[in-house]
């Protein structure tokens, strides 16, 4: 037999004290407006995909890690692969011609990819 929910008294009234601005910022109209068009969705699924390329949620990674992860998903996605080309000069790997290559033929596809989808047909 299921059981029926009985509600409590809710959060503490210090919890909600902290969330209430929280939340009526995040209402506030000149902020809703902007999400309208719905633009970022997109984007946003884009740089998820490439952080949890580089950290699948299948597999347990401590924060370190994850923070690691994210960072270089977010410069790639700014930059592209040169990010990736700064950081092996940086650490004294130097960088051959098809290296290069490969960091612009991928930042190549994937912005056709973006471009791709985001045309109406």
């Amino acid at each position: 037999m299921a059981s029926l929910f009985i509600p409590g008294p809710g959060l503490p009234v210090e919890v909600n004290a902290e969330l209430k601005p929280i939340y009526l910022r995040l209402s506030e109209d000149a902020l809703l407006t902007r999400c309208l068009d719905g633009t970022t969705q997109n984007q946003d699924e884009a740089l998820h995909g490439m952080i949890w390329d580089r950290v699948p949620k299948e597999m347990f990674v401590g924060t370190d890690t994850l923070e690691l992860g994210k960072n270089d998903a977010v410069s790639h996605f700014n930059i592209g692969g040169e990010v990736e080309l700064n950081t092996l000069t940086n650490n004294g790997i130097v960088t051959g011609e098809f290296c290069r290559e490969e960091m612009k033929r991928s930042d190549k596809l994937r912005l056709g990819k973006a471009i791709y989808k985001e045309t109406d047909t």
